[in-house]
């Protein structure tokens, strides 16, 4: 069991609610995690039917600690604004793990986007911001995850994933429905996003969050580590039958 759940914004307070959410998670105790998400509110309960399917900035909140602490660590979070709606409570993680699994209807298309920050500036946030502003579908979401912590703590040496030392991620999930227009479009608007942020970030993502970009893409999320992993693929894979994946090939 862990205290977990999410806060729900107005799109108006975009701005004013995420920097407060960046300083505020950047000095929280490792204890806490969670994220930032630019979304459309769930039209179903217990979204107040007043704002479902509206844009918002949603906040998940999760605290690993004790229970009997959470109130006082969460407390600085769960009562800015106020929000539009607070649902935090003692929950299994499962539980914080479905929280969003109605946005993603099985089979519907999708298409991700993702990069890594050294720094979450105004500069970024504001662009965020723009670029979310219509989204072309309800379902889309952006997420704002910080890192560090127990991430930041293994040596890049250690792990298959190098990059290890930035500080933030975002993440674009677009997810439609094919009633709701060509993939083009929705591509080109994920695309689009992640061409406007690409003056705030760093080389490197964790490959599960984006599409299949090729082989050039692979090897820059691994740097230094990639020949490593090729020879590891060749001596335990040496035909690459294990390929359908961000696919790095055997080295002989």
């Amino acid at each position: 069991m862990i205290t977990a759940g999410m806060l729900l914004y107005p799109r108006a307070m975009a701005r004013e609610v995420t920097r407060y959410y960046r300083d505020w998670i950047e000095s929280a105790p490792r204890e806490v995690g969670g994220g930032l998400a630019f979304i459309c509110a769930p039209p179903h309960e217990p979204v107040p039917p007043e704002v479902q399917g509206r844009p918002m900035v949603g906040v998940i909140v999760a605290y690993f600690g004790a229970l009997e602490d959470a109130d006082d660590v969460l407390r600085p979070m769960v009562e800015f604004g106020p929000p539009a709606m607070a649902m935090v409570q003692a929950m299994p993680y499962t539980a914080l793990q479905l929280m969003q699994a109605e946005a993603f209807p099985k089979g519907a298309p999708g298409y991700f986007k993702a990069e890594m920050f050294d720094e979450l500036s105004d500069d970024a946030i504001d662009t965020f911001i723009e670029m979310t502003a219509e989204p072309t579908s309800p379902m889309a979401q952006v997420l704002l995850q910080p890192l560090g912590g127990a991430i930041a703590d293994a040596s890049p040496e250690e792990t298959a994933l190098p990059f290890r030392d930035a500080k933030w991620i975002y993440h674009a999930l677009t997810v439609w429905l094919p009633e709701m227009g060509p993939d083009e479009v929705h591509i080109k608007y994920t695309k689009d996003l992640a061409a406007a942020m690409s003056k705030h970030t760093r080389p490197g993502v964790f490959l599960n969050f984006v599409a299949d970009e090729g082989q050039d893409r692979v090897r820059s999320s691994y740097g230094e580590i990639y020949d490593r992993l090729a020879a590891i693929k060749h001596r335990y894979d040496p035909t690459n039958l294990f390929r359908l994946n961000q696919n790095i090939p055997p080295s002989g």
